[in-house]
């Protein structure tokens, strides 16, 4: 029986032979190329070529015989939401929902990727509604580890997705942590060196000159003799990038026992709090979201740093007010 697919907003200027490979991925692009040589792909209502590009509010129509299960659904608008969300995963603070981008305060102890993670409350939360692709999934922009807290990217839009990742690429999105390390800093630092990944072990580590460059600055806010509570600014996304500068650099992050950290309950202790996105992004001025820190986070900097420090951190102030307070 044949069925039609209306294309969206994000489909706009895509090859017809890209589009249906997302709808049909159970077929060969042979396959593909065979029903277009057919004349069974109609666009608009006139016979299509693979090359041909579509526009967002084209009917796509497949004059062809399929079984239910390899039918791509009509995603004009999503299919009705459920009334619970994924199970076990806590409703996260919505900080931004526009430009094709859905930023969140991510929980800790959530994964980002996977079976009841935070990528499967996102599609629950935009399944009902309206699809601007029949194609386009919606997905996390960056990485953030399971006891990571903090901001999070997913794009909502073919858009979006493309226009934030190459701000990362081009190193315009600048992204600020807080984090609790092991060992008392007295002053500003910046790392630079070359990690690479095991991806056997599943860990990062110093590398020769073959790996990728990691630059990270740090801050200390608040100290003792046992413990630093810094801000640090990453210039670079590598996978596990402060973890493994902080340990190679002789501050590995309170309770990060995969990296040498001491022991310590409920650790490690890393909050992505500020993302500063630059003008005509998102939107017109430079934009800086910044994500409350956990309350368990907060209780541990009160119990090592005092209850002075902790109320610091509850208003969500810009980061620049607290370097102006560095420890001297």
């Amino acid at each position: 029986m044949p069925f039609a697919v209306l294309l969206g907003p994000d489909d706009e200027g895509r090859r017809l032979d890209r589009i249906m490979r997302k709808l049909l991925p159970q077929l060969p692009l042979s396959a593909i190329h065979r029903l277009l040589r057919q004349g069974l792909v109609r666009l608009g209502g006139k016979r299509a070529q693979a090359s041909s590009r579509v526009h967002g509010g084209e009917l796509l129509e497949l004059h062809v015989d399929l079984s239910p299960q390899d039918r791509p659904a009509s995603r004009e608008r999503g299919p009705e939401k459920s009334s619970l969300p994924p199970r076990g995963i806590p409703n996260p603070q919505i900080l931004w929902e526009a430009s094709g981008l859905l930023i969140l305060n991510k929980p800790p102890g959530i994964l980002v990727h996977g079976a009841n993670s935070l990528d499967s409350w996102v599609q629950w939360y935009l399944s009902s509604k309206e699809a601007l692709s029949p194609v386009f999934r919606s997905g996390p922009l960056h990485r953030l580890d399971r006891g990571t807290s903090g901001l999070i990217a997913f794009s909502t839009s073919l858009e979006g997705a493309q226009r934030f990742s190459e701000a990362l690429r081009e190193r315009r999105i600048h992204k600020r942590y807080l984090a609790i390390l092991d060992g008392s800093i007295g002053g500003q630092e910046e790392w630079e060196d070359t990690l690479e990944r095991d991806r056997n072990l599943k860990i990062s580590r110093l590398g020769s000159t073959t790996g990728k460059r990691a630059y990270t600055r740090l801050w200390p806010l608040a100290n003792n003799s046992k413990a630093t509570l810094a801000l640090l600014q990453i210039d670079t996304g590598r996978t596990h990038q402060i973890r493994v500068q902080a340990a190679a650099h002789g501050y590995p992050l309170l309770g990060d026992r995969k990296y040498g950290g001491s022991a310590f309950p409920g650790g490690p202790f890393l909050h992505a709090y500020e993302m500063e996105i630059p003008s005509r992004l998102i939107a017109q001025e430079t934009i800086k979201l910044r994500a409350p820190v956990p309350q368990l986070f907060l209780r541990e900097i009160e119990s090592l740093f005092g209850e002075k420090i902790s109320r610091m951190m509850v208003n969500t102030p810009p980061t620049d007010r607290w370097v102006g307070a560095i420890i001297e």
